[in-house]
């Protein structure tokens, strides 16, 4: 398989969201990670977990109503 190298910025532990939904949108009704990602200019996500089906999806869909361009990383 090919693969292509992509540049991950990693956040500060200060700005870590943890959530209790699907969605690691649904938290303050989108606004705490969707405001960090903002600020810090952060257009496209690359979303990857262990729960595709469900976290992994649900974070998607929230994610491009926001306006995000999204790719799943699959193992």
């Amino acid at each position: 398989a090919e693969y292509s190298r992509i540049s991950v910025k990693q956040l500060p532990q200060a700005n870590t969201v943890e959530k209790s939904a699907s969605s690691g949108f649904q938290y303050g009704q989108y606004g705490d990670l969707h405001r960090m990602l903002h600020q810090e200019g952060v257009t496209h996500l690359y979303l990857m977990g262990i729960n595709r089906s469900i976290c992994v999806a649900e974070t998607a869909i929230d994610a491009r109503k926001l306006g995000y361009t999204v790719d799943i990383v699959h193992d």
